[in-house]
């Protein structure tokens, strides 16, 4: 499943920060990562005989300090040059967009990205 490999895939770079699926509680700690299956390519290309298939990741950065979301250089750069995530094997992942949000009632800053991840799937994370 490509959600709890993408969890092991931030938490072993930024172990400090916890990931959560879907929503961040209000009371999580700052700052934090949510991540969501944002959905996936439905043709499906062979390399190496294996499935190539494209998945998109929703990844929402959350914190009460506005510093932690404008400083992303050491995100983009995790996410931009790995090759494995948790245990898929990545040919190919960047960020795509990103948008900023302010929640003045809770005065939490978060940046959303959509991440694009081209990987390599075996008969047995098909459709995960």
């Amino acid at each position: 499943m490509i959600e709890e490999n993408f969890i092991r895939f931030l938490s072993s770079a930024f172990p400090s920060v916890p990931v959560y699926s879907f929503f961040i509680p209000e009371d999580a700690p700052s700052p934090a990562f949510c991540i969501e299956n944002a959905g996936y390519g439905v043709a499906v290309a062979r390399y190496n005989n294996k499935n190539v298939s494209n998945r998109t990741i929703k990844l929402t950065v959350s914190s009460k300090n506005v510093s932690d979301i404008y400083n992303d250089l050491d995100l983009r750069k995790y996410i931009e040059n790995t090759n494995t995530v948790g245990e898929l094997t990545v040919l190919g992942m960047k960020i795509n967009t990103f948008s900023d949000n302010f929640v003045p009632e809770l005065k939490i800053y978060e940046r959303t990205y959509n991440v694009s991840v081209k990987l390599t799937e075996t008969q047995t994370n098909l459709g995960d």
